[in-house]
Protein backbone atom coordinates (compact mmCIF):
# COMPACT_ATOMS: atom_id res chain seq x y z
CA UNK A 1 0.00 0.00 0.00
CA UNK A 2 1.64 3.23 -1.18
CA UNK A 3 0.69 6.48 0.53
CA UNK A 4 1.40 9.93 -0.89
CA UNK A 5 1.70 12.73 1.65
CA UNK A 6 1.16 16.11 -0.02
CA UNK A 7 2.53 18.80 2.30
CA UNK A 8 1.40 21.78 0.27
CA UNK A 9 1.93 25.48 0.72
CA UNK A 10 -0.93 27.06 2.66
CA UNK A 11 -3.73 28.37 0.44
CA UNK A 12 -6.02 31.16 1.62
CA UNK A 13 -9.69 30.54 0.71
CA UNK A 14 -8.94 29.62 -2.90
CA UNK A 15 -10.66 26.29 -3.59
CA UNK A 16 -10.17 26.51 -7.37
CA UNK A 17 -6.40 26.68 -6.93
CA UNK A 18 -6.60 23.93 -4.31
CA UNK A 19 -8.42 21.64 -6.74
CA UNK A 20 -5.85 22.31 -9.47
CA UNK A 21 -3.03 21.62 -7.02
CA UNK A 22 -4.71 18.41 -5.87
CA UNK A 23 -5.17 17.12 -9.41
CA UNK A 24 -1.63 17.97 -10.51
CA UNK A 25 0.01 16.62 -7.33
CA UNK A 26 -1.42 13.10 -7.34
CA UNK A 27 1.22 10.52 -8.22
CA UNK A 28 0.60 7.48 -10.44
CA UNK A 29 2.48 5.44 -7.83
CA UNK A 30 0.06 6.22 -5.00
CA UNK A 31 -2.84 4.16 -3.69
CA UNK A 32 -3.88 6.93 -1.29
CA UNK A 33 -3.06 10.66 -1.62
CA UNK A 34 -3.43 12.75 1.54
CA UNK A 35 -3.72 16.54 1.88
CA UNK A 36 -3.79 18.84 4.98
CA UNK A 37 -6.57 20.05 7.27
CA UNK A 38 -9.01 22.49 5.63
CA UNK A 39 -7.14 22.02 2.36
CA UNK A 40 -9.91 23.48 0.21
CA UNK A 41 -10.33 26.64 2.29
CA UNK A 42 -7.01 27.11 4.04
CA UNK A 43 -6.90 27.40 7.81
CA UNK A 44 -8.58 30.81 7.99
CA UNK A 45 -11.21 31.27 10.69
CA UNK A 46 -13.65 33.87 9.40
CA UNK A 47 -16.97 34.15 7.56
CA UNK A 48 -15.29 33.10 4.31
CA UNK A 49 -15.51 29.49 5.52
CA UNK A 50 -19.27 29.55 4.95
CA UNK A 51 -18.96 30.19 1.21
CA UNK A 52 -16.65 27.23 0.73
CA UNK A 53 -18.57 25.01 3.14
CA UNK A 54 -21.76 25.54 1.12
CA UNK A 55 -20.03 24.19 -2.00
CA UNK A 56 -18.45 21.16 -0.33
CA UNK A 57 -20.66 18.63 -2.14
CA UNK A 58 -19.75 20.02 -5.56
CA UNK A 59 -16.05 19.99 -4.69
CA UNK A 60 -16.38 16.44 -3.37
CA UNK A 61 -17.94 15.30 -6.65
CA UNK A 62 -15.05 16.87 -8.60
CA UNK A 63 -12.49 15.15 -6.38
CA UNK A 64 -14.36 11.83 -6.66
CA UNK A 65 -14.08 12.10 -10.44
CA UNK A 66 -10.33 12.65 -10.13
CA UNK A 67 -10.09 9.68 -7.76
CA UNK A 68 -11.95 7.43 -10.18
CA UNK A 69 -9.93 8.53 -13.22
CA UNK A 70 -6.58 8.12 -11.45
CA UNK A 71 -7.49 5.01 -9.46
CA UNK A 72 -6.26 6.70 -6.27
CA UNK A 73 -8.10 7.26 -2.98
CA UNK A 74 -7.92 10.88 -1.83
CA UNK A 75 -8.11 12.22 1.73
CA UNK A 76 -8.42 15.99 2.15
CA UNK A 77 -9.66 18.62 4.56
CA UNK A 78 -12.63 20.88 3.94
CA UNK A 79 -15.27 22.87 5.77
CA UNK A 80 -18.74 21.50 5.04
CA UNK A 81 -22.31 22.16 6.08
CA UNK A 82 -23.83 19.33 8.13
CA UNK A 83 -27.16 19.72 9.92
CA UNK A 84 -27.11 23.44 9.24
CA UNK A 85 -23.69 24.17 10.79
CA UNK A 86 -20.10 24.22 9.55
CA UNK A 87 -17.92 21.21 10.34
CA UNK A 88 -14.17 20.81 10.00
CA UNK A 89 -14.04 17.59 8.00
CA UNK A 90 -11.61 15.00 6.66
CA UNK A 91 -13.20 13.54 3.53
CA UNK A 92 -11.94 10.28 2.01
CA UNK A 93 -13.10 9.52 -1.54
CA UNK A 94 -12.40 6.10 -3.05
CA UNK A 95 -11.88 5.14 -6.71
CA UNK A 96 -15.10 3.09 -6.72
CA UNK A 97 -17.14 6.20 -5.89
CA UNK A 98 -17.63 5.42 -2.21
CA UNK A 99 -16.71 8.09 0.32
CA UNK A 100 -16.72 8.85 4.03
CA UNK A 101 -16.37 12.08 6.02
CA UNK A 102 -15.06 12.47 9.56
CA UNK A 103 -15.95 15.69 11.41
CA UNK A 104 -13.32 16.94 13.86
CA UNK A 105 -14.50 16.06 17.35
CA UNK A 106 -12.06 18.19 19.37
CA UNK A 107 -12.19 21.82 18.26
CA UNK A 108 -9.38 24.12 19.36
CA UNK A 109 -10.36 27.14 21.46
CA UNK A 110 -7.25 28.75 22.93
CA UNK A 111 -4.43 30.99 21.76
CA UNK A 112 -4.98 32.06 18.13
CA UNK A 113 -7.43 29.19 17.55
CA UNK A 114 -11.15 29.99 17.83
CA UNK A 115 -12.71 27.13 15.90
CA UNK A 116 -15.93 26.95 17.94
CA UNK A 117 -16.87 30.47 16.83
CA UNK A 118 -17.32 29.19 13.28
CA UNK A 119 -17.68 25.41 13.46
CA UNK A 120 -19.45 22.71 15.47
CA UNK A 121 -17.73 19.50 16.64
CA UNK A 122 -18.37 16.09 15.15
CA UNK A 123 -19.78 13.26 17.22
CA UNK A 124 -18.30 9.97 16.00
CA UNK A 125 -15.15 8.36 14.59
CA UNK A 126 -15.09 7.30 10.93
CA UNK A 127 -13.09 4.67 9.05
CA UNK A 128 -12.68 3.43 5.50
CA UNK A 129 -11.25 0.28 3.91
CA UNK A 130 -8.90 0.04 0.96
CA UNK A 131 -6.71 -2.78 -0.32
CA UNK A 132 -7.35 -4.93 2.72
CA UNK A 133 -6.36 -2.18 5.18
CA UNK A 134 -8.58 -0.20 7.53
CA UNK A 135 -7.95 3.53 7.96
CA UNK A 136 -9.14 5.72 10.84
CA UNK A 137 -9.43 9.49 10.38
CA UNK A 138 -8.52 12.28 12.82
CA UNK A 139 -7.75 15.98 12.52
CA UNK A 140 -4.97 17.99 14.16
CA UNK A 141 -5.93 18.64 17.83
CA UNK A 142 -7.64 15.22 17.95
CA UNK A 143 -4.10 13.89 18.30
CA UNK A 144 -4.06 15.06 21.94
CA UNK A 145 -6.89 12.67 22.85
CA UNK A 146 -5.64 9.08 23.05
CA UNK A 147 -9.11 7.64 23.57
CA UNK A 148 -10.13 8.44 19.97
CA UNK A 149 -7.08 6.68 18.57
CA UNK A 150 -7.54 3.74 20.93
CA UNK A 151 -11.08 3.43 19.60
CA UNK A 152 -9.74 3.09 16.07
CA UNK A 153 -7.21 0.46 17.14
CA UNK A 154 -9.91 -1.50 18.99
CA UNK A 155 -12.16 -1.24 15.93
CA UNK A 156 -9.49 -2.88 13.80
CA UNK A 157 -7.68 0.05 12.19
CA UNK A 158 -4.29 -0.65 10.63
CA UNK A 159 -3.53 3.01 9.87
CA UNK A 160 -4.60 6.31 11.40
CA UNK A 161 -4.45 9.39 9.19
CA UNK A 162 -4.25 12.75 10.95
CA UNK A 163 -4.53 15.81 8.70
CA UNK A 164 -3.33 19.00 10.34
CA UNK A 165 -2.90 22.77 10.30
CA UNK A 166 -0.19 23.14 12.92
CA UNK A 167 1.97 26.26 13.32
CA UNK A 168 5.52 26.32 14.68
CA UNK A 169 4.42 26.84 18.29
CA UNK A 170 2.94 23.32 18.33
CA UNK A 171 5.83 21.52 16.64
CA UNK A 172 7.48 19.83 19.69
CA UNK A 173 4.13 18.63 21.03
CA UNK A 174 2.96 17.14 17.76
CA UNK A 175 6.28 15.43 17.09
CA UNK A 176 6.02 13.69 20.45
CA UNK A 177 2.36 12.71 20.14
CA UNK A 178 2.50 11.34 16.59
CA UNK A 179 4.96 8.65 17.68
CA UNK A 180 3.15 8.08 20.99
CA UNK A 181 -0.18 7.36 19.26
CA UNK A 182 1.54 4.86 16.94
CA UNK A 183 3.37 3.09 19.79
CA UNK A 184 0.48 2.79 22.22
CA UNK A 185 -1.89 1.48 19.53
CA UNK A 186 0.69 -0.58 17.58
CA UNK A 187 -0.40 0.69 14.18
CA UNK A 188 0.83 3.05 11.47
CA UNK A 189 0.30 6.76 12.06
CA UNK A 190 0.26 9.13 9.10
CA UNK A 191 0.50 12.88 9.71
CA UNK A 192 0.04 15.50 6.96
CA UNK A 193 0.52 19.18 7.78
CA UNK A 194 0.71 22.46 5.86
CA UNK A 195 4.27 23.43 4.89
CA UNK A 196 4.94 27.15 4.55
CA UNK A 197 2.95 29.69 2.60
CA UNK A 198 1.68 32.27 5.09
CA UNK A 199 1.34 32.45 8.85
CA UNK A 200 -1.12 31.93 11.66
CA UNK A 201 -0.90 34.93 13.98
CA UNK A 202 2.71 35.41 12.87
CA UNK A 203 3.72 31.76 13.28
CA UNK A 204 4.70 29.70 10.20
CA UNK A 205 3.30 26.26 9.31
CA UNK A 206 6.04 23.84 10.30
CA UNK A 207 5.37 20.98 7.90
CA UNK A 208 7.13 17.84 9.15
CA UNK A 209 4.56 15.46 7.63
CA UNK A 210 5.52 11.85 8.28
CA UNK A 211 4.70 8.16 8.51
CA UNK A 212 5.45 6.39 11.80
CA UNK A 213 5.42 2.60 12.09
CA UNK A 214 3.83 0.53 14.90
CA UNK A 215 7.08 0.67 16.92
CA UNK A 216 7.25 4.47 16.72
CA UNK A 217 9.98 4.61 14.07
CA UNK A 218 9.76 7.41 11.51
CA UNK A 219 9.69 5.72 8.09
CA UNK A 220 9.74 9.02 6.19
CA UNK A 221 9.49 12.70 7.07
CA UNK A 222 8.85 15.75 4.91
CA UNK A 223 10.84 18.96 5.13
CA UNK A 224 10.22 21.58 7.78
CA UNK A 225 8.65 24.97 6.88
CA UNK A 226 8.34 24.26 3.13
CA UNK A 227 6.13 22.34 0.71
CA UNK A 228 7.15 18.72 0.15
CA UNK A 229 5.80 15.35 -0.96
CA UNK A 230 6.49 11.79 0.16
CA UNK A 231 5.64 8.37 -1.24
CA UNK A 232 5.74 5.71 1.49
CA UNK A 233 5.12 1.98 1.03
CA UNK A 234 3.49 0.42 4.11
CA UNK A 235 4.19 -3.17 5.14
CA UNK A 236 1.13 -4.28 7.15
CA UNK A 237 2.90 -7.47 8.25
CA UNK A 238 4.80 -5.37 10.81
CA UNK A 239 1.58 -4.78 12.81
CA UNK A 240 1.11 -8.35 14.19
CA UNK A 241 4.80 -8.48 15.14
CA UNK A 242 4.56 -5.18 17.00
CA UNK A 243 1.44 -6.35 18.83
CA UNK A 244 3.10 -9.56 19.94
CA UNK A 245 6.08 -7.65 21.28
CA UNK A 246 4.06 -4.93 23.05
CA UNK A 247 0.53 -5.98 24.05
CA UNK A 248 -0.84 -2.56 24.95
CA UNK A 249 -4.17 -3.21 23.21
CA UNK A 250 -4.72 -6.47 25.06
CA UNK A 251 -3.84 -4.93 28.41
CA UNK A 252 -5.85 -1.71 28.05
CA UNK A 253 -8.36 -1.07 30.87
CA UNK A 254 -10.60 1.11 28.71
CA UNK A 255 -12.61 0.05 25.67
CA UNK A 256 -15.13 1.95 23.57
CA UNK A 257 -18.76 1.14 23.05
CA UNK A 258 -18.88 0.80 19.27
CA UNK A 259 -22.63 1.38 19.14
CA UNK A 260 -22.73 4.83 20.70
CA UNK A 261 -19.09 5.94 20.72
CA UNK A 262 -18.91 6.39 24.48
CA UNK A 263 -16.20 5.05 26.78
CA UNK A 264 -17.07 2.29 29.18
CA UNK A 265 -15.17 0.04 31.56
CA UNK A 266 -14.75 -3.64 30.80
CA UNK A 267 -15.42 -4.42 34.46
CA UNK A 268 -19.02 -4.82 35.73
Amino acid sequence: MKLQLVQSKHLNQDPKTALKLLESAISEEADVAIFPELFLSGYVLNQGLLRIAKGWQRYKDEISKISSERGVAIVYGTPRIVDGVIRNSAVAVLPDGDWVAYDKMHLVNFGPFREALYMAPGSEPKMFRLGGLRFGLSICYDLFFPELHRFYARAGADVIINISASPSTSKPLFETLISARAIENTLFHVYVNWGGGGYLEGFPWWGGSRVVDPRGRILARARYYAPDELIVDLDPSSIPTARLNRMSLRDSLLTWDLRVGRPRSDTP
